[in-house]
């Protein structure tokens, strides 16, 4: 990819979107609107991976294994990664929000169908982003009582998972316990590995500014956005996305501990971080740049004890809105 296509991608899907976003006075209120629209739009993809694939679902284990690029084609990655972030969404909504008994009815229909595309493309990447949210947010609740009632209902819904997951015929379970295996192997696992090592040793060659958008033994994207923002733009630019990571993860952890009904935000903003850590390049990240700017944007005032247990600073960021 050339430097000018890169810049163009990046400023038009990430960076001036999450300007915007943080600078948008109305943003508070325009929330909910954006939660049911990430949920909508998630279950028409659910609907319209079954339409396309109700052939396939329950015999194979992957999607590609099924359909060539030259097919009816989708990216596996796209479909797992997708349904996880719209069952993770709904799940968690459905935990902590005030719903309806239409609403609740409705969020499980929605996590229900968003196993389609999650199963489809049964990547490893999207256990991680689906589980560790919900591990973190059960970890930071303020009551234990509550820490308790959420562990049971997250094995309950990780036996459901598990169970579903050999319904469908799926390979995510076994691609997931199975990562060992196809490192010694040689497989795919093994091959990002070698990447990363080529990235890191372009880094140590160029530790400042950085030098490479892509990986020159590859042509590609390092499929780790912090191995690719140090081989890029070295010490010099990861140094203030370090912060700005730092500063949402700190958010996030305050958000789960003390806002709740928001929390959703939070599990978009750690499933992307997830998910470009194992696949995908900075300039594509615009789930994470999105959930950062509403994070960052939240009026979020701890009290001195928040403070402490926290560990967040007393002021809001620079570019938050009240």
């Amino acid at each position: 990819m050339s430097t000018g296509t890169f810049l163009l991608y990046f400023l038009s899907f990430c960076f001036l979107p999450f300007i915007f976003l943080l600078c948008k006075k109305e943003l508070p209120a325009d929330i909910k609107f954006f939660k049911w629209a990430i949920l909508l739009s998630g279950l028409l993809l659910a609907l319209m991976s079954f339409f396309f694939y109700k052939d396939i679902i329950g015999t194979v284990g992957r999607i590609s294994l099924a359909i060539s690029k030259d097919e009816n084609y989708i990216s596996p990655l796209a479909l797992s990664y997708s349904g996880s972030l719209t069952m993770g969404v709904a799940l968690l909504l459905l935990f902590t929000g005030k719903n309806s008994k239409f609403d609740k009815l409705v969020l499980i229909g929605i996590a229900g169908v968003s196993c389609i595309p999650f199963f489809l493309g049964a990547s490893r990447g999207s256990v991680l982003a689906l589980a560790v949210p919900f591990v973190m947010f059960i970890f930071f609740q303020k009551s234990k009582l509550t820490s308790i009632y959420l562990l049971i209902v997250f094995i309950l819904l990780s036996a459901g998972v598990v169970a579903l997951s050999e319904q469908f015929g799926s390979a995510v379970i076994d691609r997931f316990v199975g990562i060992e295996a196809d490192v010694d192997s040689g497989s795919s696992s093994a091959s990002r590995i070698n990447i990363w090592d080529y990235a890191l040793n372009h880094f140590f060659d160029n530790p400042l500014f950085g030098k490479y958008l892509e990986v020159p033994e590859t042509n590609f994207h390092p499929h780790n956005i912090f191995i690719e923002v140090l081989m890029a733009t070295g010490i010099f630019g990861f140094i203030p996305f370090l912060y700005l990571i730092g500063k949402t993860m700190q958010y996030t952890l305050y958000i789960f501990k003390h806002k709740p009904e928001v929390a959703w935000v939070s599990v978009i903003f750690l499933q992307s971080l997830i998910h470009y850590s194992f696949s995908g390049a900075i300039y594509g990240a615009s789930w994470m740049w999105f959930s950062m700017a509403i994070i960052l944007s939240m009026n979020l005032k701890p009290t001195p004890r928040q403070h402490a247990d926290l560990q967040i600073p007393n002021h809001r960021p620079s570019k938050a809105v009240v």
